[in-house]
């Protein structure tokens, strides 16, 4: 097989911290990848040693990419745009959180970012509906609530939001790490932290997103419960945004705090993009359908490009030109996939986790040269939905169908 004329990343399984990461002026650690990263605001990543860090914009580099370990394997964290409307996500002692039948006693566990940072939450001894929560003023859209929770002698927890604008909720067990009820997500952050998210679908209005504490696993939405004003739970990054599933934690300190949209971007390239023939290759993991992703877009104009995205079930590989087409895989969900566009005049193909999707035998010449990579957007337009990348190859040759099918075998 030929070498790629451009790589980013060498695959999941064989990503190595001290390969991929440098460092700053300052310290910082960053990812030294042959392509430019725009965020320019910080943002987090769960390191090698399985701790939540930020990604500085520090030193002499700044829009720093962010190589996430959450599941114990590097790869390039690519999110959108998400603000955390919770204004204290780490001091549940702080008045905006408001503690019914409760106390919270501040800093007294390791969090996971390894500083003894994280909150307990006591029911009282009492029965009776005990909770925290923290108001909120909503429009109708998707919203998502997450925290981090650690077992401390109480067994069940339920995330709701208010009534006046949705009233759903889900019960998680966290001796099982199950969720009970609801359409709740529980995720292991190790050291016996697990984050909880559960997303409803609010009307406008102000209204609360609450921690419950519940005695069983089916215990209705904002149901009574007995403490013994021991017992309880750590709890550490409290998070609401607007989206349809939980990003990478934002942390807060007194206002909402805005993470910026990951993009990357090579410009004048031609010299590494096949101008008559080539292949393009993604490794990429994503984690929900929504909305379309831009994987990448090779092009100068609408006109003339090669993309590989996804649009909700489906992805697509779609070539502009004086012919164009699209290839398109349908029925998709949530995961990993290995994907390749092989292109030639007359002889095209895409390929899919080791499988022939379609070719297509059209001839075709690209009427303007093709010199700009983008992962995330397309013609300047921001298309990103949180991913994983493993991998990015473009090469200059059309590889043959054995070669793709080796190349994309997961």
């Amino acid at each position: 097989m030929a070498n790629p004329s451009l790589q980013i990343g060498n695959g999941k399984f064989a990503i190595k911290e001290n390969d991929l990461l440098g460092y700053s002026s300052s310290g910082t650690r960053f990812f030294p990848i042959p392509i430019t990263m725009t965020r320019a605001t910080l943002g987090t990543r769960v390191n090698p040693s399985g701790l939540i860090e930020n990604v500085e914009l520090s030193g002499t580099v700044t829009n720093l990419a962010r190589v996430d370990y959450t599941d114990g394997t590097g790869s390039l964290l690519v999110e959108p745009q998400r603000t955390n409307l919770i204004t204290y996500s780490e001091d549940f002692s702080n008045a905006s959180w408001l503690k019914v039948n409760s106390t919270v006693n501040p800093n007294t566990s390791v969090s996971p970012d390894g500083t003894l940072n994280s909150d307990e939450f006591i029911p009282d001894n009492t029965t009776a509906s005990i909770f925290i929560y923290n108001q909120i003023t909503f429009s109708a859209s998707d919203y998502t609530l997450s925290f981090f929770i650690k077992y401390n002698g109480r067994q069940y927890v339920q995330l709701l939001f208010g009534s006046n604008v949705s009233f759903d909720f889900s019960n998680f067990d966290l001796i099982n790490h199950t969720v009970t009820s609801g359409n709740g997500n529980i995720e292991d952050y190790g050291n016996d932290w697990y984050k909880i998210s559960l997303t409803s679908n609010v009307s406008a209005g102000s209204s609360e997103v609450y921690l419950w504490s519940i005695d069983s696993a089916t215990s209705l939405r904002a149901s009574s419960s007995t403490g013994n004003g021991t017992d309880g739970y750590y709890v550490y990054g409290g998070q609401l945004e607007q989206g349809s599933y939980p990003t990478s934690y934002i942390k807060t300190q007194g206002s909402t705090v805005t993470r910026n949209a990951d993009q990357y971007e090579k410009t004048g390239i031609s010299n590494l993009i096949g101008q008559t023939e080539g292949t393009v290759f993604v490794d990429v993991d994503f984690d929900t359908l929504s909305g379309l992703n831009m994987f990448l877009s090779i092009r100068p104009d609408a006109s003339n490009k090669i993309e590989i995205y996804r649009d909700g079930n489906i992805i697509y590989g779609e070539i502009a030109s004086s012919s164009s087409f699209t290839f398109s895989k349908t029925g998709v969900t949530v995961g990993r996939y290995k994907i390749a566009v092989a292109y030639s005049s007359g002889s095209s193909a895409m390929y899919i986790n080791g499988n022939l999707i379609s070719s297509n035998s059209t001839p075709f010449t690209f009427t303007s040269t093709l010199n700009d990579l983008n992962v995330g957007s397309r013609g300047g337009t921001s298309f990103i939905e949180q991913s994983r990348y493993n991998d990015i190859k473009l090469y200059k040759t059309r590889l043959s169908n054995s070669e793709l099918a080796t190349l994309t075998t997961i």
